[in-house]
């Protein structure tokens, strides 16, 4: 019997902003809510297997029909786990996708790190990231 080898690409054309702060992730939903106009909700988790336990990250997400463009918020720890365990020093992603350009997400940066409880907040280049397919939801 031949052996068939189900090769998947995965799209990953999207802006993330990784963003570390002292502040529970609903507290920086409602201060982001405040500051960049937009109105994140609380989605289902991320679910991934930590060894033979199955970890659970934290979603907010808002859907700009509008512009075309979807938000996440999306925890880095659950459990003492990462999500993307290279960069242990987030607290938080921005998952920025749809209708978007690299001024725009300049411009979400600016606006972001003058919220109080943020420390910092910067842009990744998605493709440097060895765990880059755990965005993909």
């Amino acid at each position: 019997m031949n052996k068939h080898k189900l090769l998947i690409e995965y799209d990953f054309e999207f802006a993330l902003l990784g963003i570390s702060c002292h502040v529970k992730d609903y507290k920086l939903c409602w201060l982001l809510n405040k500051s960049i106009q937009v109105e994140f909700s609380q989605s289902d988790p991320i679910e991934l297997a930590a060894g033979k336990k199955k970890v659970n990250y934290n979603v907010f997400m808002h859907d700009d029909e509008e512009m075309c463009t979807q938000f996440f918020i999306i925890a880095n720890k659950s459990d003492g786990h990462y999500l993307v365990p290279e960069q242990k020093n987030i607290d938080y992603w921005l998952k920025v996708e749809g209708n978007y350009d690299e001024n725009d997400v300049m411009e979400l940066q600016k606006k972001i790190k003058p919220i109080p409880g943020v420390l910092t907040v910067f842009q990744l280049e998605v493709s440097k990231l060895k765990s880059k397919q755990n965005f993909i939801f």
